[in-house]
């Protein structure tokens, strides 16, 4: 009936109701539910679950994220402009010990652990440790050690064969 709520001071209410099914409702400034266990922030678009303050679009706190569906289950994450690239990160008290990346630039996967570069790369059916262009199905930059596989700590050949480059 073009009838508005108009008030000079905090509005309180018990109940909200819209009119209809498809009623659009508008809370000026953002939208607070149970002292921050849900908060809308309008002037960033940002949403919290659990913090009173996101600084991110979605910002989840004290808990963890499921996500069940009866079939399979899928998490998506869209970089949504070409050559950008697409990352998880591990964090403790604010600090990446850890991330996953599809690399754009290299059109590979990278995995570092944190302290630095990647430190291992799949790319093309090919795995890198410590290089982030794997020409082969394993290629590694710097020493290998092995573990009863055929050579000790010291590289003395025991009773297996060892194969570089094809030759034996």
């Amino acid at each position: 009936d073009g009838t508005r709520f108009v008030s000079t001071s905090t509005p309180t209410f018990g109940y909200f109701n819209a009119t209809s099914t498809n009623a659009t409702s508008t809370i000026a400034g953002g939208l607070i539910i149970e002292n921050g266990g849900f908060v809308y922030d309008f002037s960033t678009g940002n949403v919290g679950i659990g913090t009173a303050s996101p600084t991110e679009k979605l910002a989840v706190s004290g808990g963890h994220i499921q996500i069940t569906n009866s079939g399979n289950t899928n998490l998506y994450i869209n970089a949504n402009l070409a050559g950008s690239d697409a990352s998880v990160y591990f964090q403790e008290l604010g600090v990446t010990n850890a991330f996953i990346m599809r690399d754009a630039s290299n059109n590979a996967i990278a995995i570092s652990d944190g302290v630095g570069a990647e430190t291992i790369t799949i790319k093309a059916g090919n795995v890198g440790i410590g290089t982030t262009s794997p020409t082969d199905k394993l290629a590694v930059a710097g020493s290998v050690k092995l573990l009863n596989s055929g050579y000790d700590g010291n590289g003395t050949q025991q009773a297996s064969t060892w194969v570089t480059n094809g030759v034996c």
